[in-house]
């Protein structure tokens, strides 16, 4: 059990990864392309409603992008939750990686490859954004949310690229630190805190999923 955030004005927040798509299955780089639940996602995310239901939340937001989308408004339904879209949300724009696979990627784009996989701050996709661009676009919504909600509880259905670097700068980590944080599709990690002043205290935690198969590769 995750013990409550000390003040009054400090909030409780949910981040959890969209479940999975026939993408994630395939291996594939998805960013900012509109993908959908795969079978086994669906039922990701039912059972993820279970879990959302115990939390009692005060609000559910969800990126716009329909797997998110979708992951929330199945959870939703199940713990009698509105999902709420918001753009901000959206995972990290991958450019011309988009619709490829890991191998695919390596073999038309070395040089880009080879400089993801070293981790360096600052890394920009070819015609895509940067790590730390996500980071500050999902942060400065996220805060704005805990502001409103104050000594909430608040879950974000998100995307595991954007949420690696959000996890990242919460931590005062460079996001060469990103690929050593494994999130499931459909796992719960969660923030306490307030504005400015955040502490992780649940990272990729999947115990809702245990009867379910195991989740695809994490890829962004």
């Amino acid at each position: 059990m995750i013990r409550e955030p000390g003040r009054a004005e400090q909030c409780l927040v949910y981040l959890v990864r969209h479940a999975e798509t026939n993408w994630n299955a395939d291996g594939r780089f998805q960013g900012q392309v509109d993908t959908e639940l795969s079978p086994l996602g669906r039922r990701q995310a039912v059972a993820l409603g279970a879990r959302v239901a115990a939390l009692s939340p005060v609000s559910l937001c969800t990126s716009d992008l329909s797997r998110a989308r979708e992951t929330a408004d199945l959870a939703g339904s199940v713990a009698g939750l509105t999902a709420e879209p918001d753009r901000a949300f959206r995972e990290v724009h991958v450019g011309q990686w988009q619709g490829l696979t890991f191998d695919e990627v390596r073999t038309s784009m070395p040089d880009s490859f080879a400089e993801w996989l070293s981790g360096r701050p600052g890394f920009r996709f070819p015609r895509g954004e940067t790590y730390e661009e996500a980071a500050a676009r999902a942060m400065e919504r996220l805060e704005a949310l805990a502001a409103v909600h104050r000594g909430g509880r608040l879950v974000i259905v998100s995307h595991g690229g954007v949420l690696r670097a959000v996890i990242s700068s919460i931590l005062g980590l460079d996001h060469s630190h990103r690929g050593r944080m494994t999130l499931t599709n459909a796992g719960v990690s969660a923030i306490a805190g307030e504005p400015g002043r955040w502490r992780l205290v649940l990272l990729n935690d999947t115990c809702h999923l245990a009867t379910l198969s195991p989740a695809a590769e994490d890829r962004e």
